[in-house]
């Protein structure tokens, strides 16, 4: 960034005035800048921008807008797009806000209107507008203006700033400003019916004012002085890239907001302009768009595909030639030139061969689109790619075989899915691993306090959603009997109707069969929980067992578990088991009627069964790593009831196996010890 200063000091009414361009050089009321701090993981902040919007629309000319991505509630999830500037959270971290959305408003302190500690600057979205018409209302020591214009071959940004001192200013240093904010923005927004305007026609959210770059740094550059009469132009030059973080740079819808602090607080004044877009002589402008118009694939294993594209003209000259193309996460592209002319206003579908997506490691496949070389000048590129996906894909050549456990301590917080699992999670809302670190808690997270980690559908930030869990195929084909154990915690918000469900699939996910379903009061395992998100205590978990054995000849089976959010409280599962008896050599269990009771236990637990021959049974109790920790039967056992106890007093918190063997067939069952 070039910054070119011309500066000169002038008397006012003087003849040396002429140097001056376009600043006002009249006396004029202070102008409102409103930085908001938003995320689009935050509910609120839609009604927010609504209201900032109304504000600048009602006093035209003297209310400009800033929106801030930042703080956890911007922190992008899975494929979301990141918002987020380098500057952001600086600017964030001064305001002393406490919760999002919030705005400074001139960056100034309005003693009792602070949204966290006294002195702070942030304020909540319904104080802005009174903090503004304070502001609005006080006169001016300086005025301010810019003029930005951007070469669309070179994409170089050029912003003259013009400042001039109508009086004295109290504070001797000030620094000025130079933001570049982006119109136009589509991507996701939780909350979004808060502000329905700006809600587009798929689904997603049209975000503006977005902040994406500071041409003058952190903190802004000194102004030489700030005496009456002193006027100053300052040249700024920027070079353009395509994307930040990956977000289009949309050379047709880039404002420059400009603004005089004193220091890094108490904005004076701002003021704002467009950047014009200059076509150079020998070009005609036009516009290329493009569109996925693909199906994606049914079920989770190998999925055929067919890339397609609706490609469209929405400019006003013919498009003779461009090219297409697709990449597959991110590899070489696929390209495809076309000379089939585009008239202006038309559109045509055009598609590729069809490709195969295999899973190989449990993966997520996304097919990016693009559109490029048009026969002419294109100013708005915004429009010219498009993605499919994720298309999640479990790993076809990977089976559990008959059993697995999955108790989430392999993972950190924030991951997506454990191994041997995908995470699909169409409407990208918080569903990940989490343990005690994520808000420093005491007590291990995991469940009946048994570990540090499990999984979480934060419903407490979800307005509306689902995604779901799915394992990889189990092979019950050759066992006697199996079962599905887990253990979930929940509490509701006030009365919402969050929703577990466990599912089934013999086709690989095109179809599912419920398990086990619960919702509302009916899921609950702890009391609601209003004003706070809720972390369940070791006392606050319930253990679920799901008979799988009418599936005990199939070997294609993938359970899934789905959260589905009614905006309540968090839900958090853990130890997710499959366990199975194996096949005697009459196919018949010689256990009947087993129960493991209490579970969770403390210092003891009884294993109840019933024997219908005289047996010898070796009954031994395992550790989750599959030790022998408690040999409870090594002999004859007689055919009838029987009633058998192991004390567990010496046993370290955890999940344990009690195992029936009697040589020719084998039975299972988890228990939980907890302390």
């Amino acid at each position: 960034m070039k910054r070119i200063i011309f500066t000169f000091c002038i008397a006012f009414l003087s003849v040396g005035l002429t140097a001056q361009n376009f600043v006002s050089t009249t006396a004029e009321n202070k102008n409102v800048v409103l930085e908001e701090f938003t995320g689009i993981y935050c509910t609120w902040c839609p009604a927010g921008h609504l209201i900032a919007n109304n504000m600048a629309s009602s006093n035209a000319g003297d209310v400009f807008l800033i929106n801030v991505h930042a703080g956890g509630y911007a922190a992008p999830s899975g494929s979301d797009p990141d918002f987020r500037t380098s500057f952001g959270a600086a600017i964030d971290g001064q305001s002393g806000l406490a919760g999002y959305p919030a705005g400074t408003v001139n960056r100034r302190n309005f003693p009792g209107l602070e949204q966290g500690n006294a002195g702070a600057t942030a304020m909540s979205r319904g104080d802005w507008a009174t903090a503004g018409s304070t502001i609005m209302g006080e006169t001016s020591p300086v005025n301010i203006a810019a003029v930005a214009t951007a070469d669309p071959i070179t994409r170089m940004l050029t912003v003259v700033v013009e400042t001039y001192y109508t009086s004295n200013a109290a504070a001797s240093t000030h620094k000025l400003n130079v933001a570049l904010t982006q119109d136009d923005v589509e991507g996701p927004q939780t909350g979004s019916t808060n502000n329905t305007a700006q809600v587009l026609p798929n689904g997603n959210y049209n975000h503006n004012h977005m902040l994406r770059h500071l041409l003058t740094g952190q903190w802004g550059v000194d102004v030489a002085t700030t005496t009456m009469g002193y006027f100053q132009a300052d040249t700024f030059m920027y070079q353009l890239p395509n994307d930040i973080n990956g977000i289009g740079l949309d050379i047709t819808k880039l404002d420059v907001v400009v603004f005089l602090a004193e220091g890094q607080q108490n904005i004076i004044t701002g003021n704002a302009t467009a950047v014009n877009v200059t076509i150079p002589a020998g070009y005609t402008a036009g516009d290329l768009g493009l569109t996925s118009v693909s199906t994606a694939p049914t079920g989770y294993c190998t999925a055929n595909f067919t890339p397609m594209v609706n490609v469209t003209n929405p400019g006003s000259v013919d498009i003779n030639n461009y090219t297409i193309s697709y990449a597959v996460n991110g590899g070489t592209p696929v390209t495809q030139a076309v000379s089939t002319p585009i008239t202006a206003g038309a559109n045509t579908n055009l598609s590729f061969p069809q490709i195969t997506l295999t899973g190989t490691s449990s993966i997520e496949y996304s097919v990016e689109f693009a559109s490029t070389n048009p026969n002419m000048l294109e100013l708005s590129t915004g429009n010219n790619n498009d993605s499919d996906g994720p298309f999640p894909l479990l790993d076809a050549s990977f089976n559990f075989g008959d059993n697995f456990m999955e108790g989430f301590q392999t993972l950190s917080n924030g991951d997506p899915a454990p191994p041997n699992s995908i995470a699909v999670n169409p409407d990208d809302i918080r569903a990940f691993a989490v343990n005690k670190s994520i808000a420093n808690l005491s007590y291990d997270l995991g469940g009946h306090g048994n570990s540090d980690g499990c999984f979480r559908w934060d419903f407490v930030d979800i307005a509306t959603g689902s995604s779901m869990i799915v394992f990889e195929e189990i092979d019950l084909s050759n066992v006697a009997g199996a079962s599905l154990d887990f253990t979930y915690g929940y509490a509701q918000w006030a009365n919402e109707n969050d929703r577990l469900e466990v599912l089934i699939s013999i086709d690989c996910g095109s179809s599912w069969i419920t398990l086990w379903d619960k919702a509302g009061a009916d899921l609950a395992t702890a009391p609601a929980l209003s004003g706070a998100r809720f972390y369940p205590d070791p006392n606050q978990w319930q253990d679920v067992n799901i008979d799988l054995s009418v599936y005990k000849t199939l070997n294609n089976l993938n359970i899934a578990f789905r959260g589905t959010s009614a905006y309540g409280n968090s839900l958090y599962l853990d130890d997710v088991n499959v366990a199975s008896s194996t096949v005697s050599t009459n196919d018949v269990s010689v256990v009947n009627d087993l129960k493991v009771f209490p579970n969770p236990a403390t210092t003891n637990v009884n294993l109840q069964f019933s024997l219908e021959n005289n047996e010898d049974m070796n009954i031994n109790v395992m550790n989750a790593l599959g030790q022998v920790v408690e040999v409870v039967s090594a002999g004859n056992l007689a055919s009838g009831e029987h009633n058998l106890s192991v004390n567990t007093e010496d046993f370290t918190a955890g999940i344990y196996f009690v195992n029936f063997s009697n040589g020719a067939t084998s039975t299972t069952k988890r228990f939980v010890v907890s302390k």
